[in-house]
């Protein structure tokens, strides 16, 4: 059943009508939760606006027809790559920090995908499917 409901929300995501875009490098962000992590925040577009409420659309729906569970909006959207997680912790925040700031980081991102990743903690993450955007649109 889990296979068939995947199924179902990847021919659902596939509808999806985008066509490839750049998102514009912002800045390097800390987010303190359990563990400090570290995240490439890029610049809003109306593009990722519009992709993120189409699938928080198709998202919503799934749910309402059991497809998923646990889904919730993300009101407080930030665009985002998270770049260090699980090998960081208060002790070696100063040593992460230094080393980011000497880094070189993209001034763009090429968004041309949707993936699907299956995530449970302390795992390797599995990739479910990936949907090319429509550069013909």
């Amino acid at each position: 059943k889990k296979d068939k409901n995947i199924t179902k929300l990847f021919l659902e995501l596939k509808k999806i009508r985008s066509k490839p875009f750049d998102l514009k490098f912002k800045n390097i962000s800390i987010f303190f939760e359990k563990s400090p992590f570290y995240v490439i925040r890029w610049k809003h577009n109306k593009e990722i606006i519009l992709l993120k409420n189409e699938i928080e659309k198709i998202l919503t729906e799934a749910q309402k027809k059991r497809l998923i569970k646990n889904f919730k909006l993300k009101l407080d959207f930030i665009s985002k790559s998270t770049i260090a997680h699980q090998d960081t912790n208060i002790n070696n925040l100063k040593s992460i920090s230094k080393l980011l700031k000497n880094s070189n980081f993209p001034k763009y991102c090429l968004v041309d995908n949707i993936s699907l990743y299956r995530f449970i903690l302390n795992k390797e993450e599995e990739s479910i499917f990936e949907i090319k955007l429509n550069s013909k649109l």
